[in-house]
């Protein structure tokens, strides 16, 4: 038998996730947001239809980017929290949580914004994520979460592993901002 050692055991390393500042904002641009998609839920009736579809979602374009960054420094003014996940320097996770309350009661609060990147899919980080955002909603009083889900099978899968269900209330201003979407919400 070959001799195993050491060298050839890699260890995961621990990735940090942290609150991030304003000026750190332009690192999204480390995440690859890339993923072949092949099966799309629909929302009909109050209930959940899984259709076969197939995308090769690509990196984020310039402009794309420009969008989300700006977007993010616009919710960053407004008091919103933003954690990023960094593997060393490089961002490969963030996740950005609204400022204000939604909702008929006030009680929701929008978690906005949540990407891993491709190649750190899968290790829990978007699980730490969302546990960042159900402990910060907490210290705002929030009574729920509000999650306008990218409708891949991949990512409503993901949000209803971590606790998501279909809102029965669905959020009048979020769904005509993303009609396609899955709207969901995490009971805090």
């Amino acid at each position: 038998m070959p001799d195993v050692g050491s060298h050839c055991i890699k260890k995961r390393k621990k990735m940090n996730v942290r609150r991030i500042n304003k000026e750190e904002i332009v690192k999204l641009h480390d995440i690859d947001r890339s993923e072949i998609v092949n099966q799309i839920y629909y929302a009909i009736d109050g209930s959940l239809v899984l259709r076969d579809e197939h995308y090769d979602v690509p990196k984020w374009s310039d402009d794309v980017l420009r969008g989300y960054m700006k977007a993010l420094t616009e919710l960053y003014d407004r008091g919103g929290v933003i954690f990023g996940v960094f593997d060393d320097e490089k961002m490969v996770g963030i996740m950005a949580l609204g400022s204000e309350m939604i909702g008929k009661n006030r009680d929701r609060i929008v978690l906005d914004f949540m990407h891993i990147s491709k190649d750190y899919r899968k290790r829990g980080l978007g699980k730490r994520l969302v546990d960042m955002a159900r402990s910060e909603a907490k210290k705002m009083n929030a009574q729920k979460l509000y999650i306008s889900a990218c409708p891949t099978k991949n990512t409503v899968d993901f949000y209803m592993k971590n606790g998501a269900i279909v809102t029965e209330d669905m959020d009048k201003e979020m769904f005509e901002k993303e009609p396609d979407d899955i709207h969901m919400e995490v009971v805090l």
